[in-house]
């Protein structure tokens, strides 16, 4: 009973207030991160973006759209799903917080999970090799899969820590590293990827602040390409 093959959950956060609808969906992602299977019913699209490996759209019973979840939400054709993303999405929050070890390697895991092959992700930082600490035991299954997926990232760092310099060695083509002018000052690391933007502290426990914003996300873009023009 406590560990089945499937958990089916029906929308699961209705008539939940804002702070349990968080622990609920914080312990979902856990469940995903660790290779739960489930089937959900919900209409919060971020949550559903942030854990969803797959999405079925249903309409009077009927399967409209069964499709993995980036084509889904990022190319989506049908202009009747099409519609009802964009008005689910102006109620869901833009912006997210992730507090706590468990709550960070459930995030990184489920992005890398969801992430198209062949996808960038472009990180501006200077906290050094401290991001690989709090994934712990997962830090391995995520390079894998970053491996399989071809899933590239291309940084401006101070410093390159052992691991930068053996993922460069083995794959090149996959891990760009540029320093970064120590006249610069940038103490927050920041990955982009799309329309997203997320910010990572690492101080008492790691955070993860995440903004849904395509001009906010364009904005750190630019900010990002000139950094890497002045690295070296």
């Amino acid at each position: 009973m406590v560990q089945p093959d499937v958990l089916l959950l029906d929308e699961i956060t209705s008539a939940l207030d804002p702070e349990l609808t968080k622990s609920v969906l914080d312990l979902i992602r856990a469940l995903a991160k660790d290779g739960y299977t489930m089937v959900i019913v919900t209409h919060h699209m971020s949550f559903a973006m942030s854990v969803a490996d797959r999405i079925l759209f249903l309409k009077n019973g009927r399967v409209l759209k069964d499709e993995k979840s980036i084509p889904f939400f990022a190319d989506q054709s049908d202009p009747e799903i099409r519609s009802f993303i964009l008005d689910i999405a102006k109620k869901d929050e833009s912006i997210e917080v992730f507090k706590g070890v468990e709550q960070f390697q459930a995030y990184h895991m489920g992005l890398m999970k969801r992430l198209p092959e062949g996808s960038t992700i472009y990180v501006a930082g200077a906290v050094g090799d401290a991001w690989y600490g709090p994934m712990g035991d997962f830090y391995k299954p995520y390079e894998d899969l970053r491996i399989k997926k071809k899933i590239a990232w291309k940084m401006v760092t101070y410093d390159q820590s052992e691991i930068d310099r053996r993922l460069v060695k083995e794959h090149p083509e996959l891990n760009q590293f540029r320093s970064m002018p120590r006249n610069i000052q940038n103490p927050a690391n920041y990955n982009i990827f799309g329309d997203t933007v997320i910010t990572q502290i690492f101080q008492d426990e790691p955070t993860i602040i995440q903004v849904k914003n395509q001009y906010i996300a364009d904005a750190y873009m630019r900010f990002f390409e000139e950094l890497w023009d002045a690295g070296k």
